[in-house]
């Protein structure tokens, strides 16, 4: 009798069915993006902090999926982007993951929270691998600047955008 496992490998070996993973993310403008990295570099200098680098964002999901599921996720989430309405994201202050993480608050809440219901209410289906692999919904948003914490690997961006909302999938390689 062949396990769950065994037959997850060979069905892994099939041309298309390589698990990728995502999340998916609101990028900040070019100006913002720039302040937010200004703000890490004063951190790193101040208190000498080994800061991660990479792209500040917002995440709203992450998740695991075929390869061969890219281009229905890819239009399902370009029919959510056309469908909402552009907003305002406002960060203040900071917040913290205990030993890991320091990041922005984002002040206005609700419209990142709305866009993300949305994305699970229309999304879900096509962003779950399988039942030990659901996609997890950022319903609490922060500006992720990673001042301190592990190194993250390098990505691969899509982006989605309609007005002032952008959002893109990260696929890690």
């Amino acid at each position: 009798m062949v396990t769950k496992m065994e037959a997850m490998k060979n069905v892994l070996q099939l041309p298309g069915y390589r698990v990728c993973e995502y999340m998916l993310v609101l990028d900040p403008t070019e100006e913002l993006r720039e302040r937010v990295v200004k703000l890490r570099e004063e951190f790193q200098q101040t208190y000498r902090s080994n800061a991660v680098s990479g792209r500040p964002n917002i995440m709203l999901a992450s998740f695991a999926q075929y390869a061969l599921m890219e281009e229905r996720l890819i239009n399902k989430l370009n029919l959510v982007a056309m469908g909402h309405y552009p907003f305002k994201v406002e960060l203040k202050d900071y917040g913290s993951f205990p030993a890991h993480t320091i990041y922005i608050n984002v002040v206005s809440k609700s419209p990142v929270q709305e866009l993300v219901k949305t994305i699970r209410t229309n999304a879900q289906a096509l962003m779950k691998l399988h039942d030990d692999r659901k996609p997890y919904f950022a319903l609490e948003p922060t500006m992720n600047k990673r001042l301190a914490g592990i190194c993250a690997p390098a990505f691969y961006r899509t982006v989605y955008c309609k007005g002032n909302v952008a959002a893109e999938t990260v696929r890690r390689r």
